[in-house]
């Protein structure tokens, strides 16, 4: 392929890819694409030979039609075309759908190619015989999948596995809407169920649909908004914390990649998300660690609410040895560090500045305990405090200072705003007589 003929294809692809603006003049007063000569107008704006025009149920507040566009040859995937009908602008920042389409579009061109995203390729302004505007038409491509609200009924009908499946899948869709919200800092400002599409035939696909409000002041955000949808559903999928697990696994997704995508300190070789269970932005696996003169191993790892650590160990003569590794942390922590790695046989020596078998013992399998060092998830700034320690544990939960221990805060146990920072060394096997 010559260089010209790539330039070539890569223009028509930006331009499939583009968001058109046009206008038509109708022979008639009103719109319906299923008219003779408005449908041949339809057919040349949109450059098709033919296509078959379904009505959609769904036609509801301003939309003076929503219709599906399908390809009779199946060369092109089926197309939305939604009539939204005249309206005046409420404010400069609340603008009618088709115009606030234009204007998202003007600061985001990327939005007409971002395969999580459906936005219109076509903005078409239907006027009169006489000229008057009769309605402005929205042609989208057609988003592949269910709603994730027929998604939750599946996996709900699943019984265990079908939960196991949820709570994975809203961990990554966490994940997949933060990186929406670093890509255009704006909110969805309609993120609920029926706007996320699941395509189970794509490996659970996410796309997400109706931007026509995106970026607009609301008050609330993306995050509250889709929590009170599924508090709304919580009564069809008993008992309550079922969907309020699910969220969880949302915030633990969403809150990891916002911290996956902050500074790392100089001093940490690496410092990523676990795939495992994390909290609001929890700061998870890998760590820092470097080689003492002694040939030890100092690791770092920060272990958010029930993150495996992946550390099988056997107790010799009242010593901790290193019996395997598995799926967790610490492989984590070996896959990006491969010059220095844990391995079956070397000698847990310390963990937090714990020094006996017990104490080490209690450090690695067991959760958050008092004096211990945590990261702490900042509402207000948006990021993580790593001086985080905690106070004491209270039938509230935990008692933590953070900031150089200028503010103080309560967090419930199993709180996704808490990582705990796991300090261990180990020696090699030849390091200690077994």
């Amino acid at each position: 392929m010559t260089a010209l003929t790539l330039l070539v294809f890569a223009g028509a692809w930006l331009a499939v890819n583009a968001l058109h603006v046009s206008q038509i003049k109708l022979p008639v007063a009103h719109f319906d694409p299923r008219i003779g000569e408005v449908h041949g107008l339809l057919l040349k704006v949109l450059g098709k030979s033919s296509m078959v025009v379904t009505p959609m149920a769904n036609n509801v507040g301003l939309n003076g039609g929503i219709w599906v566009l399908s390809d009779p040859q199946k060369q092109w995937g089926d197309l939305v075309l939604k009539s939204r009908l005249p309206e005046e602008a409420i404010s400069p920042k609340h603008l009618p759908e088709p115009e606030h389409y234009m204007k998202l579009y003007s600061e985001h061109p990327t939005l007409a190619t971002d395969p999580l995203l459906i936005f219109p390729l076509n903005i078409v302004a239907c006027l009169s015989p006489t000229g008057e505007k009769l309605t402005d038409l929205i042609v989208m491509r057609r988003a592949p999948g269910t709603t994730l609200g027929q998604y939750i009924s599946e996996k709900f009908a699943a019984g265990i596995q079908g939960r196991r499946e949820l709570y994975a899948f809203f961990e990554h869709l966490g994940q997949v809407t933060r990186q929406f919200h670093n890509d255009y800092g704006k909110q969805h400002t309609d993120f609920q169920t029926s706007n996320i599409m699941v395509d189970k035939a794509d490996g659970d696909r996410i796309t997400f649909i109706d931007l026509g409000v995106m970026g607009q002041p609301v008050a609330d955000n993306d995050l509250l908004h889709l929590q009170e949808t599924l508090q709304v559903l919580s009564d069809a999928f008993p008992p309550a914390s079922y969907l309020e697990l699910a969220f969880h696994h949302f915030e633990k997704g969403y809150f990891n990649k916002a911290f996956e995508a902050s500074p790392q300190p100089e001093s940490q070789v690496c410092e990523v998300l676990p795939g495992a269970e994390e909290p609001q932005g929890s700061p998870a696996s890998c760590g820092s660690q470097s080689l003492s003169p002694g040939n030890t191993i100092h690791v770092v790892l920060h272990r958010a609410h029930a993150d495996k650590l992946g550390l099988s160990l056997l107790s010799h003569d009242g010593v901790l040895i290193v019996k395997n590794i598995s799926s967790g942390l610490v492989e984590l922590f070996n896959s990006q560090n491969p010059d220095t790695q844990v391995q079956a046989g070397q000698r847990l020596l310390e963990v937090n500045g714990r020094h006996g078998y017990h104490q080490m013992l209690a450090a690695v399998t067991g959760g958050i305990e008092r004096g211990d060092f945590v990261h702490v998830w900042s509402q207000s700034q948006k990021t993580w405090a790593r001086d985080g320690w905690i106070l004491q544990l209270n039938e509230d939960g935990f008692e933590v200072e953070y900031q150089g221990g200028s503010l103080q805060k309560t967090l419930p146990f199993g709180s996704p705003e808490l990582v705990k920072v796991l300090a261990l060394t180990f020696a090699n096997p030849h390091e200690f007589t077994a």
